[in-house]
């Protein structure tokens, strides 16, 4: 594959996240690399800027961290995702969202990401 095709295929996976209706992040675990309108739209913020590039913990309530600690730890070890997580997210107005949560654990090349979907109550 070339570099120019690489690049394509690229902007297609960010457009097509983009799009998707529900809120969702691409993470390597520790960082958000990715937010798509839908979670932006959620947590209140303006732009991709204040929340792309932050722990995913700094829009969690503090009270589930420890789990969301928990789950990241097996996910590093192998496991296959999880399902129907039941999170606390903090907007950026400080208002507090339950939300179910899906985890989905990718690796490709090497590099190791999950994609989170967050399904507001």
């Amino acid at each position: 594959m070339t570099d120019a095709s690489q690049e394509v295929i690229t902007g297609l996976l960010a457009a097509a996240f983009e799009a998707v209706p529900k809120a969702l992040i691409v993470s390597d675990y520790r960082t958000i690399i990715f937010a798509n309108a839908a979670m932006r739209s959620l947590l209140r913020v303006a732009g991709r800027s204040q929340i792309e590039g932050r722990d995913p913990l700094d829009f969690l309530h503090p009270d589930i961290h420890e789990a969301v600690q928990e789950r990241r730890r097996l996910l590093r070890n192998g496991a296959s995702g999880f399902r129907n997580l039941p999170v606390k997210l903090v907007a950026a107005d400080g208002e507090t969202i339950g939300a179910d949560l899906a985890i989905t654990p990718v690796e490709h090349d090497g590099f190791r990401f999950a994609v989170l979907l967050y399904e507001p109550k």
